[in-house]
């Protein structure tokens, strides 16, 4: 299967019927700094027969130090920001490997593994011309060298590409500890009596004053997504409760917090997501570069950035690159990274950016502060009446703890390895 899907990524690559060429400056120094990850993130519209329209497109090639290379091109509708249209090469003997030699003048001659079809849509020998740092190819595309990690989330746009179930984690990997990597869910978890658990169907949704998330004792079809700590529903401790009763030992460790349950949209399968630590998000958010604050479609909140994170913007508008905690230091605001729900937004998902929205906070039938404060429960207590949260506001991101009878926001997340 994985070979397939090679072919398929090599019919994508060729498939306005571009021939690439390698070169260098002609410094056989400068060759030396060759080997690596270089990528393209750009709009361009276009079509591919029996699939559809597409508006965005990324291009990667990956040169190894020992003469072989894989390339990737992935094509995005606008109607599906987060997974790549594909090319049916089914019918094409091609694959996405190469090997590749490089001359003393610096030309990289790459040529294509297995048995393509020589034409001129699906050519046996690519060609680009390294310079400084780039590849360029024959259109004049240029392609800026990456970190080393963003293959990982190549790879998880292929496992989307071949159909791989999504079980509702977003494409980044962020590391939570020494060694210790998760995905995030897709949105906020929320519960209805009727339908069970499910997370929300985008990052910035949120339920505010509906239904039952401002009257959580009435548990009909309705969903809510705040939650006293420790209500899980596995414990004897009903999701909607706001009673007082949560005092004493509520251990939250192991296959006991909200990931145990069966979430519909995430595999629907017991014990796949958990919560993090106090530990694991003070780590996650001690790197001031790994965060900031934003809105994103109207909603105020931070995104977190992912351990390979490249951001599209810089090769899209470079008055749009991320400002980061610490660039923006006491400056900080919800307004220092805006992105619609459009265009801007899908780009950074795709990047693997996770946004954590704002969505306020209830105390017993009292829902507040939504679009202003968002807090997030750890599965760490700090004693028999209070566990430890993140809190989000405006200007900040500080942790504390806090009575369990709050009810607060709950992001699960998934191990990476």
């Amino acid at each position: 299967m994985k070979n397939t899907f090679k072919w398929m990524l090599a019919a994508i690559l060729t498939f306005c019927g571009t021939t690439m060429m390698l070169s260098s400056c002609g410094k056989k120094n400068d060759i030396k700094n060759l080997n690596g990850l270089y990528y393209n993130d750009r709009y361009i519209a276009g079509s591919i027969e029996g699939l559809g329209e597409y508006t965005r497109v990324l291009q990667a090639v990956q040169l190894n130090g020992n003469g072989t290379g894989t390339w990737w091109k992935f094509f995005f509708s606008p109607h599906i920001a987060a997974k790549p249209l594909f090319l049916d090469g089914g019918t094409i003997a091609v694959d996405g490997s190469f090997s590749y030699t490089v001359s003393d003048d610096g030309v990289v001659t790459a040529t294509r593994n297995g048995d393509p079809i020589s034409s001129v849509d699906f050519p046996k020998t690519l060609v680009f011309q390294y310079d400084n740092g780039t590849l360029i190819d024959k259109d004049d595309l240029v392609l800026t060298k990456a970190q080393e990690g963003y293959t990982s989330t190549l790879d998880r746009l292929e496992q989307l590409m071949l159909g791989a179930s999504n079980d509702g984690e977003l494409n980044g990997i962020f590391s939570v500890g020494n060694g210790k990597k998760v995905y995030f869910s897709k949105g906020n978890l929320q519960w209805s009596g009727t339908h069970g658990w499910r997370f929300a169907e985008r990052q910035y949704d949120c339920l505010g004053n509906q239904a039952n998330n401002n009257n959580p004792t009435a548990s009909d079809g309705n969903y809510m997504e705040f939650f006293c700590w420790g209500a899980t529903g596995l414990n004897g401790v009903k999701p909607n409760t706001t009673s007082s009763y949560l005092y004493g030992e509520l251990d939250l460790s192991g296959n006991n917090d909200w990931g145990a349950n069966a979430i519909t949209n995430g595999g629907n399968t017991p014990g796949s997501w958990r919560m993090l630590t106090y530990d694991e998000w003070q780590y996650l958010l001690e790197d001031k570069t790994k965060y900031g604050h934003a809105t994103v479609a109207g909603m105020a909140g931070i995104i977190l950035l992912p351990d390979d994170f490249i951001d599209p913007m810089t090769n899209h508008d470079d008055s749009l690159a991320f400002k980061t905690a610490d660039v923006m230091g006491f400056d900080a605001g919800y307004d220092n990274n805006i992105y619609s729900a459009g265009e801007g937004w899908s780009m950074m998902e795709t990047a693997g950016a996770v946004f954590l929205p704002s969505a306020g906070c209830r105390y017993e039938s009292n829902v507040s502060m939504v679009g202003r404060v968002g807090q997030y429960w750890t599965a760490t207590h700090d004693d028999d009446e209070e566990s430890y949260i993140y809190n989000i506001s405006s200007s900040y991101i500080n942790s504390r703890s806090l009575h369990r009878t709050s009810a607060l926001s709950v992001r699960l997340v998934k191990d990476a390895n």
